[in-house]
């Protein structure tokens, strides 16, 4: 049956107004492509493989029709693709690093004739896949990745000029993935719907909000600009730090929550005059497991974990890695674990919420609801690097960018796997939503924290 389009679920209205509104960025998931031989990415490898992977997922070719609101809004089909238009090849001294802000700040219209995403590629086989929120999770910006190294070592360059022709014809088959309320039931129970009524209308001083440290208030104007920091941990030490985390009952995503948390309340305890007692931090969590979506789909099923964290330490003292709070990490990870389904719950309330953009509206000048955001897309499938034929190509390091940046988290921490094991992180901030300084310090701080943890266990092993 030809797909017509659809009307767009309650998270992908949520993103449909942000995008609107120009409150956030566009989501960044790239990966360096490796040759077996001496093949480089161009026209020719390229876009035969590229149009493979565009033919695959319907997401890759939709926009959104607005006619007034974004409650008025559909996703589109779109009947061709031209990649001439979304696919930039960069000179050689451009890198991920330097035009990292560029690829956040990226805005691509509704309402045109072209997909909601770009492609980004540099000179050292850097594939930057940039995209809307709209069109899906950081997960589904793997599912590309997935997607072109595997059509990559299917497909042979070619000089047929049909072959890498830009124009690509969409099968009008082809259909989006259901949104999440069609794939899991998301009610809302009334333990949770009466603790959001109460946090809406209690006095500010009565909620845990109030003695929370979330940086400065969220700006009342819509215009922002992003700083972003890139780290790369190797595979031998985010091995080391995976098996620890295992040993001590936490999971890596809880291991590096923790790290920014003591790294925050060390900042935090320093600042002068403050008064504040708590942390809140914010975890994205897929829900694809609920939803029976496979990884390599390209789709918005996801929610969130909210948490309060005490503030530990003093400023006399800063925590080292051997009094690091494992058991902070392992009681998170459980607690993760515990809530992962109940947390459809947030998207839930999205079925309350009478108008997007008036939502977000209600929230400038307010205070912020986070102090962090980590968000960890796990690992690379390591099997699907396996060459098919040689040469072949295979997937280096990766890093994973997004920012809800004007009305989200003060800070935010981007995890993602490479398949030979390597951790790329990432650490993206507003301006103004923290002191430059702060940042900088947090920036520096997780860094070496994680970096001593390691060294604490490679001087273990070597006992």
């Amino acid at each position: 049956m030809e797909f017509v389009g659809r009307k767009p679920g309650r998270l992908e209205s949520f993103y449909i107004a942000r995008d609107a509104l120009k409150l956030d960025t566009s989501v960044v998931v790239a990966a360096e492509y490796r040759h077996a031989g001496h093949g480089t990415l161009n026209a020719h490898t390229l876009f035969p493989a590229l149009r493979e992977v565009v033919k695959q997922h319907r997401a890759l070719s939709i926009q959104v029709h607005t006619e007034a609101t974004a409650k008025a809004s559909t996703l589109a089909p779109l009947a061709t693709v031209d990649i001439s238009r979304v696919v930039m090849f960069h000179a050689e001294d451009v890198t991920l690093q330097s035009f990292s802000i560029d690829l956040l700040m990226t805005r691509m219209k509704t309402g045109t004739e072209n997909p909601l995403w770009r492609l980004h590629v540099f000179q050292d086989s850097t594939v930057a896949f940039v995209f809307n929120h709209v069109i899906g999770d950081g997960k589904s910006g793997v599912a590309f990745h997935r997607a072109l190294l595997s059509a990559l070592n299917r497909t042979i360059p070619s000089t047929d000029v049909a072959d890498h022709s830009a124009m690509i014809t969409i099968p009008p088959t082809l259909a989006l993935i259901p949104p999440l309320e069609d794939c899991m039931d998301i009610t809302v129970s009334w333990l949770k719907f009466i603790r959001v009524l109460y946090n809406m209308l209690a006095p500010s001083s009565w909620t845990s909000l109030h003695t929370t440290w979330t940086g400065n208030d969220i700006a009342t104007k819509k215009e922002f600009d992003v700083s972003a920091r890139l780290l790369t941990v190797s595979a031998s030490d985010a091995a080391r730090l995976a098996g620890k985390s295992r040993r001590e009952g936490a999971t890596l995503t809880a291991f590096l929550h923790t790290v920014g948390t003591v790294v925050l309340s060390d900042l935090i305890t320093r600042l002068p005059n403050t008064t504040s007692t708590t942390i809140s931090t914010s975890v994205p969590v897929s829900l694809r497991s609920y939803t029976k979506t496979p990884d390599v789909a390209f789709c918005n099923h996801f929610s969130g974990l909210n948490s309060f964290v005490d503030i530990i330490g003093s400023p006399s003292k800063r925590l080292s890695a051997e009094d690091f709070p494992w058991d902070s990490a392992s009681h998170f990870a459980s607690t993760l674990r515990q809530s992962a389904k109940s947390t459809c719950e947030e998207v839930g309330m999205l079925k309350y919420v009478s108008d997007m953009e008036d939502f977000f509206k209600g929230q400038l000048g307010k205070k912020r609801g986070a102090t962090m955001e980590v968000s960890n897309l796990g690992r690379f499938p390591s099997d699907e690097d396996a060459p098919t034929t040689e040469p072949s190509w295979s997937i280096g390091d990766m890093f994973f960018l997004q920012s809800n940046a004007v009305c989200g988290a003060a800070l935010n921490v981007m995890v993602v796997g490479s398949p030979a094991g390597s951790i790329g992180i990432s650490f993206i901030w507003t301006k103004g939503t923290v002191e430059e300084d702060f940042a900088e310090s947090f920036v520096s701080g997780f860094s070496d924290l994680v970096n001593e943890i390691s060294k604490v266990e490679v001087a273990r092993d070597a006992q």
